[in-house]
């Protein structure tokens, strides 16, 4: 018997009925199947883990707590398949909810019930009247249980609770039966609730059948309507250019098998349960020369390996020319993983339809070149599963891994380099793109639809960029296999023959099919998520409503917090008003030059800005003036000897204060910048003259920084430049922090000698993190280095 054999999956109730125990399994698959059914270990432990992640699609109920909170169905309901029907159930009567009527199968336990539920006082053994019946017959007679009853049970043990199911066969017999005259008349006169059930609770359930009807028909179809509807209110545009429809429509009955073909599996378990030589490891050690290959891809472009008129030429799409710019490689990190992971996706595709033979029955063609390499890379993997061991010799080890991967490379560029004069899904690429386009239907768990142009798009770009890295890698493995003289011959081959627009290839059909899909995005309407009240006052967006006036009240009340924490980096005490203590300067006042470039200048160097001048040791000082501020900042003031934990508290202070400021700044600043502008403002112009220029200006009272909208540089090779202005109470805060608080912690950092700590040295307005949390907790390794500063 297989695995597949011994369980049953309702998808009405979304749950797991084991055929023999009759019965859902309390605990996962996987042990119950060791405790019930592998006497004999007949299934390996690896095939019976890989089983129970093969259901890892359904929309299963495990939590056998809620499976007994959900499944509860109405006592006219048909009985759920494959669990034991018992046809001796006794019904509790005095039960209110149908639902949740009591149902046993025992005199003891139905008696239990009745006395602490319902507080029924039921009769004594003896002596009974003349015509009394006694036990479960004089209970019915009583008009306090029905029985018998048809019942199912979810579990068994603990967690046995019994409910009524639909079962004729029993009425029938009891009819039918010598002796069931009398008690079939009793049934009829006590239990009128189950011979005629209420109207309310037949069409309930009428309505529920048929919702579970429509959602079955929906799940195994998993297409929505609109993809093969003939009606023109219902086509896609869309789709009838990809025609993905045509395409899987003879497989919509499997689409979950068919989905699962790209499926990433898990690496780790994969080399943890599988054996040397199995698919599961071999697919394993496939996506790691994959990873590896792309990785050296990204080096050979970024060493310059391909020299730049190269780079022109793979970025152009049609035979024969160059691209004006070279070819962008230099993206994100993330944006790299989410690329490589569509070539992963091709990886497992290709290797389990047409290596292992595994799944739907998908119509493809490879050719002679891609059938050959498809064999030398699992060949090869093999070879490396096979030689994998503690005494295996390093080297020998590197020459199958680069072996490996070059035949992997080969590989992947032979998918690419497949000429389309027939059916398009003669390219496995182009049907791999099909299957990518299934995706999880939100409004049902167990439902598939296909992917709309907007979320689409992306994948196409990531295979585009990830086949002109391979090419380019192609091209100088090439030179290295003694195919060409220089890398530009084979690269420039390569581009005309199956990386263009007119190519008649998977490249060039994903180019036309996102180049349709830009157009379709660029002509939808977007989905809004923004509204706002007559008044202009509330505004919403998706399930939150937030009113311009909290929105006021919120800034007033982190400005009057910022002012705190001002005053207390400033030194002010409690009972102080500022102004009585820290000089005073107006915005007004403050004269600025934006051309100024020498190193570490900012406002405050301004010669005309004559009441600025003369504060650098402001706060340095008070606290050498105060007597109650030495007595806090020093240990010792006879040696000089700084209180740790005083200077840890005060940057925490500075922490909080340009963490607020931050807020404040994106908040009041204008349009909202991009944290990557936010960041790198800086205050002062550097002093190694490196890092550009300072971003703060004061202009006409205002303080203003000015930042460079850097967003799709690597495409368009340009900046945008934007002035933001800031409320007055914002600026002074920032006049206030530059002016006397930035010279401080320079002087600090120069005093003290911190290690890692930056935020008085840095130009940067957020500087790097300092190291105020390791003075407060005492880290022994800080006290280490600052015990004889």
């Amino acid at each position: 018997m297989e695995l597949e054999d011994l369980f049953y999956y309702d998808p009405s109730w979304r749950i797991i009925v084991c055929k023999q125990c009759g019965v859902v399994p309390q605990t996962n698959i996987t042990r119950h199947i060791r405790r019930h059914h592998n006497a004999t270990r007949a299934f390996k432990v690896a095939a019976i883990k890989l089983f129970e992640r093969s259901l890892d699609h359904l929309p299963l109920i495990r939590d056998a707590d809620e499976i007994c909170k959900n499944v509860r169905p109405l006592p006219i309901a048909d009985p759920i398949r494959f669990l034991d029907v018992f046809h001796g159930g006794i019904c509790c009567l005095l039960c209110q909810d149908d639902r949740d009527r009591y149902v046993c199968r025992g005199r003891t336990a139905i008696e239990d019930h009745l006395r602490k539920v319902h507080n029924q006082p039921l009769r004594q053994p003896g002596r009974r009247r003349r015509g009394e019946a006694g036990g479960v017959k004089g209970l019915t007679q009583a008009g306090l249980v029905r029985t018998p009853v048809a019942c199912q049970t979810l579990f068994h043990g603990t967690r046995c609770r019994y409910f009524i199911v639909k079962a004729r066969k029993v009425h029938e017999e009891i009819e039918e039966s010598p002796s069931g005259s009398d008690a079939g008349s009793d049934a009829t006169n006590m239990g009128p609730a189950f011979t005629q059930p209420r109207l309310e609770d037949i069409i309930n359930l009428q309505l529920a059948q048929q919702e579970n009807e429509n959602s079955a028909i929906s799940n195994q179809t998993g297409f929505n309507i609109s993809f093969l509807s003939s009606d023109p209110r219902h086509q896609s545009q869309w789709l009838r250019v990809t025609e993905w429809p045509r395409f899987l429509e003879p497989h919509k009955q499997e689409l979950p098998q068919v989905a699962a073909l790209v499926s990433l599996p898990n690496l780790a378990k994969s080399y943890e349960l599988g054996s040397p030589g199995s698919s599961e490891i071999l697919l394993s050690i496939l996506l790691d020369s994959l990873s590896r290959v792309i990785t050296r891809s990204r080096s050979s472009l970024q060493d310059g390996t391909l020299n730049a008129f190269d780079q022109h030429r793979l970025n152009s799409f049609i035979a024969g020319r160059s691209s004006r710019k070279p070819l962008i490689h230099n993206l994100r990190e993330d944006t790299y993983k989410k690329y490589s992971r569509v070539l992963q996706h091709l990886m497992c595709y290709i290797f389990r339809l047409a290596w292992l033979k595994r799944g739907p029955k998908l119509h493809y063609r490879l050719t002679e070149g891609q059938a050959v390499a498809m064999m030398d890379a699992v060949h090869t993997a093999s070879e490396m599963s096979g030689a994998s061991g503690d005494g295996q010799n390093p080297d020998h080890a590197e020459e199958i891994r680069k072996r490996l991967d070059d035949k992997c490379l080969i590989l992947m560029v032979s998918l690419l380099d497949h000429k389309l004069y027939g059916d398009v899904y003669d390219s496995i690429v182009v049907s791999f793109l099909a299957v990518m386009g299934i995706r999880q239907d939100v409004t049902s768990s167990n439902a598939q639809k296909l992917s709309e142009a907007a979320e689409f798009t992306p994948k196409l770009s990531a295979l585009i960029k990830m086949g002109q890295l391979l090419v380019a890698e192609r091209a100088l493995l090439a030179v290295e296999l003694d195919e060409a003289d220089v890398p530009a011959h084979p690269l420039e081959e390569m581009q005309d023959r199956f990386m263009t627009k007119d190519a008649r290839s998977p490249i060039s059909w994903s180019l036309k099919l996102r180049a349709y899909g830009k157009a379709v995005k660029d002509n939808t309407t977007s989905l809004g998520y923004i509204m706002w009240s007559d008044d202009n006052e509330i505004l919403s967006y998706k399930k939150m409503r937030f009113s311009m006036t909290g929105l006021r009240d919120l800034v007033s009340a982190e400005v009057e917090a910022a002012q705190n924490q001002l005053a207390d980096l400033l030194l002010v005490p409690p009972d102080t008003e500022r102004k009585h203590i820290v000089p005073q300067v107006s915005l007004r006042s403050v004269v600025d030059d934006p051309s100024e470039g020498a190193p570490g200048w900012n406002f405050t160097c301004h010669p005309q800005n004559e009441v600025l001048h003369g504060h650098r040791r402001w706060i340095l000082d008070r606290i050498l003036k105060e007597a109650f501020l030495r007595r806090d900042f020093f240990d010792n003031e006879l040696t000089g000897k700084w209180r740790l934990q005083t200077i840890g508290r005060y940057l925490t202070t500075v922490n909080a204060f340009l963490e607020r400021l931050l807020l404040l700044v994106h908040i009041t600043g204008g349009q909202p910048a991009r944290g990557t502008e936010l960041l790198c403002i800086q205050h002062s112009n550097p002093r190694d003259g490196s890092g550009g220029r300072r971003n703060i200006f004061v202009e006409n009272g205002l303080v203003s920084f000015v930042t460079y909208y850097h967003k799709g540089y690597s495409v368009t090779g340009t900046t945008k430049i934007i002035h933001r202005y800031l409320p007055s109470n914002v600026g002074e805060l920032l006049l206030y922090y530059v002016w006397l608080i930035v010279p401080f912690l320079s002087q600090l950092s120069q005093l003290i000698k911190i290690p890692g700590f930056k935020q008085g040295s840095t130009p940067y307005l957020w500087g790097e993190f300092s190291i105020s949390q390791l003075l407060l907790s005492g880290n022994t390794n800080v006290q280490t280095l600052l015990k004889n500063y």
